[in-house]
């Protein structure tokens, strides 16, 4: 088994943010409509054939597998961030 997670670091006026799995990190747009802004994507089986092109969007709200994970924490010994 393995964990999701989001991390967001802020230092001055800079900010990192990380996620693993399908935990997200948003944002509220402060200078114009106060719209919320998701800054981080799935790691999913859907999400990631849908950024392929394979699947459209009504296609991967329906497959099957649509939820698994392609990475999360814990399940290998050695992460890497991209």
């Amino acid at each position: 088994m393995g964990t999701t997670i989001a991390l967001v670091a802020i230092y001055n006026e800079d900010m990192l943010i990380i996620n693993v799995g399908d935990s997200k990190a948003y944002g509220i747009n402060i200078d114009d409509s106060l719209e919320l802004e998701m800054f981080t994507k799935d790691d999913t089986f859907a999400a990631a054939l849908l950024e392929a092109g394979a699947l459209t969007i009504d296609e991967a709200k329906n497959i099957r597998k649509r939820s698994y994970l392609i990475q999360a924490v814990g399940v290998e010994k050695e992460q890497t961030f991209t």
